[in-house]
């Protein structure tokens, strides 16, 4: 059965253009502190209106992101910080000379309170737990909308989202995210055996090729 909904020009309107940027941060739980279990950090939810609509990026500027890393870092203690690929990400200070091998400034900052930073590999967006965390909240706040809903809905249905986000769920994504990075770890590992078996067989050969030239001459 097709259910045919009309919709008035300013309905469509209110529902053009506008639209919330959201930057989080999860933890996952710590085997030696018993108490602290896998979580979203409540006091790293920053929801706001974007002024550009083409490319999300773009509202995530290098000196936004260094005061938000600020809020990030007062939370954790001795803790590794598992970040993307993207430019703000890895923005170097002011006059830094080309081709110089200068540590991102919030790879310094997190240096400064004993913390570690790395970097996931351009385009694997499955070795961030946080997308799926991404997808959870906009499946919950998509499910409700209808042609009645305005920009207001949206960020109450937003923050309803996050304050309902169960932290057992936030511990079984970090689960599924470690078995596979832990999967591809060993992966490499076999390669690199390989690599190293390889080698140790042509070492022989090769020297056995330069005994038959001489021995040839």
């Amino acid at each position: 059965m097709i259910r045919k909904i009309k919709i008035t020009w300013n309905q469509y309107i209110q529902h053009k253009g506008r639209r919330y940027y959201i930057i989080a941060a999860i933890i996952s739980e710590d085997p030696k502190i018993t108490e602290q279990q896998a979580h979203l950090i409540k006091d790293t939810i920053d929801i706001f209106v974007g002024e550009k609509t083409k490319d999300y990026h773009g509202m995530f500027t290098n000196t936004y992101f260094i005061k938000w890393m600020n809020r990030l870092l007062i939370y954790l203690k001795n803790t590794v910080i598992i970040l993307d690929n993207v430019k703000y990400h890895k923005c170097l200070p002011l006059n830094t000379p080309k081709k110089c091998h200068i540590n991102p400034i919030i790879c310094e900052m997190a240096a400064k309170q004993g913390h570690s930073v790395m970097f996931t590999p351009p385009y694997h967006s499955d070795l961030q737990p946080i997308e799926l965390i991404w997808a959870i909240i906009k499946g919950e706040v998509g499910r409700q909308y209808d042609v009645n809903t305005n920009f207001n809905d949206v960020l109450l249905r937003l923050n309803e989202a996050f304050n309902n986000l169960p932290n057992n769920v936030v511990k079984e994504i970090n689960k599924y995210d470690y078995n596979i990075i832990n999967k591809i770890g060993r992966i490499f590992s076999k390669m690199t055996n390989k690599t190293n078996i390889n080698q140790n067989e042509e070492k022989p050969n090769r020297q056995k090729y330069k005994r038959a030239c001489k021995n040839s001459q």
